[in-house]
């Protein structure tokens, strides 16, 4: 030590108290150099508490200053790094935040429009069917089910379950009508018959049009509706009918018409037989002809199949002939 009664004062200090801890020195090197230090020493005792020893460790002081400004650097730097990182995860979390924010917004948007969708299927009389034409899995909406007589997911959603609903006399049709709308490239309308859970047969209506291709251009994905069609099937049936009564009714109302106007022309036939005069069977000829001629019309009208129009040739033919 450069100041050998300070360290007498320490060994005295460590002698009394035991133990001493970051006591301050200077110690002389061989090169003469000097180094401050701190140590902290300890007294070791026999069993009889006599001092058998002392046991000192020093820390260069300089080594020690400069660790703590190193280390102050290296806290000073991660505080700066903390900080910054702290910062980063505060608008982080901000826009995590805003993000969750917007994510239930769009989830409750999703859910409002799936209700109304839930609600519109439901609200209406038509089926939705959703057909993926590559694995040929179909979806089938609950009243696509109901409308059979089905309860929803009673039958596979496929398209094999289809087909063994429709009708064996329209399938082969209907499928080769299907494939020739697809290839046009334009939505189809297929009216047909399937099989009801009972076992009857029932009129629908499905609307079809393909909403996405595969990358060879295929159709991959095609959506549609089906609607029962039966009420509108019997009311075409019954105006057919009543069209086909109106149209017997017209060719018999044309007939009687032509009747009465030959019975006329006889009536006018017979009166001229009674007039001698020349100029007056000329008049009764002529109304004669002309009854004839009205009477082939409606000759022509009643045996034409369209109660509207008469092949205009084929009446003056026949009017030149029978005059």
């Amino acid at each position: 030590s450069t100041d050998p009664n300070k360290a007498k004062a320490g060994y005295e200090k460590v002698s009394r108290e035991g133990f001493v801890k970051d006591y301050p020195l200077e110690i002389l090197h061989k090169n003469r150099d000097t180094t401050p230090v701190l140590y902290n020493a300890s007294i070791y005792k026999d069993e009889k508490g006599r001092t058998i020893g002392v046991f000192a460790a020093g820390k260069d002081i300089n080594q020690l200053k400069t660790a703590e400004e190193e280390l102050k650097e290296h806290m000073d730097s991660l505080e700066i790094t903390v900080k910054n990182r702290t910062d980063e995860l505060i608008h982080a979390n901000d826009l995590l935040k805003t993000e969750i924010k917007e994510r239930k917004k769009m989830e409750k948007t999703l859910r409002e429009s799936e209700e109304r969708y839930s609600i519109t299927l439901d609200g209406v009389n038509d089926g939705l069917w959703d057909w993926d034409v590559s694995s040929g899995d179909v979806f089938f909406s609950n009243n696509y089910y109901k409308m059979l007589g089905y309860d929803p997911g009673e039958f596979p959603a496929n398209y094999e379950s289809w087909r063994l609903l429709v009708h064996p006399d329209d399938i082969d049709s209907r499928e080769k009508q299907l494939q020739e709308s697809l290839e046009l490239r334009r939505g189809f309308e297929i009216d047909l018959r399937m099989k009801t859970k009972s076992g009857k047969w029932l009129c629908v209506s499905t609307r079809g049009k393909e909403i996405e291709k595969d990358s060879t251009g295929n159709p991959k994905r095609i959506v549609g509706t089906i609607r029962d069609r039966t009420d509108r099937a019997n009311a075409e049936k019954k105006i057919k009918e009543s069209l086909e009564e109106k149209e017997i009714l017209l060719k018999e109302i044309h007939h009687r018409v032509k009747n009465n106007l030959m019975i006329i022309s006889s009536l006018l036939n017979l009166q001229s037989s009674y007039i001698k005069d020349k100029a007056s069977q000329d008049v009764f000829k002529e109304s004669q002809n002309r009854a004839k001629s009205m009477a082939l019309i409606h000759e022509k009208l009643y045996q034409s199949t369209d109660l509207k129009r008469i092949d205009f040739g084929d009446y003056i033919s026949s009017l030149a002939t029978k005059l």
